[in-house]
């Protein structure tokens, strides 16, 4: 009975796993269907269109800070870009000390070949994993810039975290990131990061803390994919997960890290034992039961021979 219940909690567990992570990728398309309608709207502003034709910063800046501003707010969009026909950046929204680099990012790239919205998951150089949407910017049928806005994943884990309980981890192939922005991005992001706990990966985001090391680490051995995972945590409290791992690609299919999801088993857990209990109780109060029936049958054999 106790085996039966833990391979039901663990395939329910697992099911619900490979649920979330469909979950999380048809959320990526519905929040980029979205980017884009307001990516559109941008493009649509007489004023920002005028400011960006004249080259003007400044009035461009100005003219977008609120808009970005009620963007962040609203739909948590964290990155908002102006880009020249040949992808140079001529404004960054959230970032406005910092233009003039050629955009190499896939999207960025695609968008300008193709002539076509382009969007996806890419690696930032502060190591974070963002979803990015590029719009070409057409004016008489001629290409005079490209819209691009970013909405870091972590909000999206959040949002799925909150509606079904999981826990997540985002771990990134190292050979992906540059060491020095990534510790600078750290710093900047308010975050902390083991570099040195694993040789090809490292976590960028988690929502579950406070997480022995040695566990830390089973997530970049080739046997996790799946498996239980049990630990105290702070307040000595038994936890007990089930933990999947799930291929995390980029937008031009490369496969850059992992997304580990961890379903909490700990209240299921204490319920099948719960139960498990109860079935010894009522087995136990049977065989008693039984036993007095037999010792009273047994009493009544012995007084009719008597």
């Amino acid at each position: 009975f106790y085996q039966l219940g833990q391979w039901q909690m663990e395939n329910e567990a697992k099911t619900a796993s490979h649920n979330i992570f469909k979950d999380f990728n048809e959320e990526l398309d519905h929040h980029a269907l979205a980017m884009e309608g307001l990516l559109i709207a941008i493009s649509h502003n007489s004023d920002i269109k005028n400011h960006f034709h004249g080259r003007d910063r400044n009035r461009l800046l100005k003219t977008v800070e609120d808009i970005f501003k009620q963007i962040k707010q609203n739909f948590d969009i964290t990155h908002l870009y102006f880009h020249k026909p040949d992808r140079t950046c001529f404004l960054r929204a959230h970032y406005p000390s910092k233009y003039g680099d050629i955009i190499n990012r896939y999207t960025a790239i695609n968008t300008q070949k193709r002539g076509q919205v382009s969007f996806g998951m890419e690696i930032g150089p502060l190591g974070t994993f963002t979803l990015r949407v590029v719009l070409p910017w057409f004016e008489d049928g001629k290409a005079i810039g490209y819209l691009e806005m970013g909405k870091e994943v972590e909000h999206l884990i959040r949002h799925i975290q909150k509606t079904t309980g999981a826990e997540f981890f985002v771990n990134i192939e190292k050979k992906f990131l540059e060491k020095t922005s990534f510790d600078n991005g750290l710093q900047f992001l308010e975050r902390r990061a083991d570099w040195d706990l694993s040789k090809a990966h490292v976590t960028t985001f988690q929502t579950l803390h406070n997480i022995p090391d040695h566990l830390k680490k089973r997530q970049y051995t080739p046997d996790y994919p799946v498996g239980k995972i049990r630990f105290k945590n702070p307040s000595g409290e038994k936890k007990h997960y089930y933990s999947s791992s799930f291929p995390l690609k980029d937008a031009g299919e490369r496969h850059v890290g992992n997304l580990n999801i961890l379903i909490d088993l700990s209240a299921r857990k204490e319920l099948n034992h719960n139960q498990v209990r109860i079935v010894v109780l009522v087995n136990i109060l049977g065989f008693c039961l039984l036993l007095c029936m037999f010792y009273r049958y047994l009493g009544s054999i012995d007084l009719e021979i008597k």
